[in-house]
């Protein structure tokens, strides 16, 4: 992507947790999402900018959480 001009990839990571991925039909895992996130970094690939949904009408403390907690590791500001 690097070799080809690709400057700023915008990634659907949707969420970080299992639950709501599966919830929005993904096809992704948690694992997925992590990877992705860790191939990018690992290429000098800016991934600090990507979609995320952290709000759905079936969150609840324990999904909120898990959002949160991802988006920390992930340095995401």
């Amino acid at each position: 992507m690097k070799k080809a001009g690709f400057q700023i990839p915008i990634v659907g990571i949707e969420s970080g947790n299992e639950l709501d991925l599966k919830l929005y039909n993904k096809r992704c895992t948690y694992e997925d999402n992590i990877r992705i996130l860790k191939m990018l970094n690992h290429a000098n690939i800016y991934s600090g900018s990507f979609r995320f949904i952290m709000f759905n009408p079936f969150s609840d403390w324990e999904r909120i959480e898990r959002n949160y907690w991802f988006l920390a590791k992930q340095k995401v500001s």
